[in-house]
């Protein structure tokens, strides 16, 4: 009988997932027709070959409970179609409107940020609205921003690295090293804001969409100091004095949650020890990043890949019960949270720690 309802949904997410991935097939289109074929083949290759590795980055730090990958896979998806077709779409109707006042050219700048982080906010606001099982603090809304940052910088990299090749190779190497090597993390930065005030929100159960626009337009301020430099000849200024200090002033912010998810795990996962479900040293031993390598490897060891992949979802469903435990979201009911934590616990029991 659920299959009536779910089918409608499945429709509905095949429906999504075909009309972005038309967004993204235009936009390529757009771009190949605008610089060239091969111009925009080079730029598609070289705006895709650091994305693992950043995206890998980012999911490094989500550490006490990993997302699920097709949730991240699709926050990714969105954002390099969607969003980014709809800032191309805004931003050319802006570029037209003002195109014959020189005046305005600082103006402009700062209404293509606001468009980029409005539309890549839109994705991440759509996850914690649509998603609330999921979206459990400020990590959680790093890691989604991350991801939603690198996937719209992927499809702007391409445009950029495509008109960049037609001054030759030289041209798109050098703009590679600029915006992909020295300058990464700036969507991803820019977009974090966002996440985090989402992500604040949650572990405070504070006023989320209050939250989620001074996110949007703390993020939209910053990205408009970023363009507006980059015009004005200032980069390296700017870069220096303040995007690398916000980006380090994130990375300490980023450090603060992972501990104290870890000591969050601590408490939420006491009541574990008292009904003989863990031990005292295993719950030390997932309640800090050290310990899990610690029991990983150990298991990796004994084990195999099947004993490292055993702990590792050990370690998942301890993070998932303990974060159930800890936020209860709105629209998530007392007998489904109960199922869940019956669920999480049975994976606890039934895959016993690395010896």
């Amino acid at each position: 009988m659920s299959a009536p309802t779910g089918t409608p949904r499945r429709w509905l997410a095949l429906a999504s997932a075909l009309g972005c991935a038309a967004l993204g097939c235009w936009l390529v289109l757009m771009f190949g027709s605008q610089a060239g074929w091969a111009a925009t083949g080079l730029g598609l290759c070289l705006a895709s070959l650091p994305v693992p590795v950043y995206v890998a980055l980012v999911l490094w730090i989500d550490r006490f409970e990993a997302e699920p990958t097709r949730l991240l896979a699709w926050a990714f998806f969105l954002s390099a179609t969607a969003a980014a077709a709809g800032s191309a779409l805004a931003n050319t109707a802006v570029d037209l409107a003002f195109a014959d006042d020189p005046d305005t050219r600082w103006l402009v700048l700062a209404a293509s940020a606001t468009i980029e982080e409005v539309a890549k906010g839109c994705v991440l606001i759509g996850l914690w609205a649509r998603r609330p099982d999921e979206f459990d603090g400020v990590i959680d809304g790093v890691v989604y921003a991350g991801v939603v940052g690198l996937g719209f910088a992927m499809t702007e990299n391409i445009r950029y690295y495509g008109f960049a090749s037609a001054g030759g190779i030289p041209d798109s190497l050098r703009l590679f090293v600029l915006r992909g090597c020295l300058a990464p993390f700036a969507h991803p930065l820019f977009s974090g804001i966002t996440g985090v005030a989402l992500g604040y929100a949650v572990a405070h159960r504070a006023r989320g969409w209050l939250l989620a626009v001074l996110g949007v337009l703390a993020a939209s301020t910053l990205h408009a100091v970023w363009n507006i430099a980059a015009a004005a000849g200032a980069f390296l200024r700017v870069y220096l004095y303040v995007m690398v200090p916000v980006f380090v002033a994130g990375l300490g912010l980023v450090a603060l949650a992972i501990r104290r998810e870890g000591q969050l795990v601590a408490e939420q996962l006491a009541a574990e020890v008292e009904r003989g479900g863990l031990t005292r040293e295993e719950l030390v031993a997932l309640a800090t990043l050290s310990g899990r390598l610690r029991t990983s490897w150990a298991a990796l060891r004994q084990d195999g890949v099947r004993g490292w992949s055993a702990a590792r979802q050990r370690q998942q469903a301890a993070g998932e019960l303990a974060f159930l435990r800890a936020r209860r979201r709105p629209g998530i009911s007392d007998a489904v949270v109960a199922a869940r934590e019956r669920e999480y616990q049975a994976q606890l029991a039934s895959r016993p720690a690395a010896r």
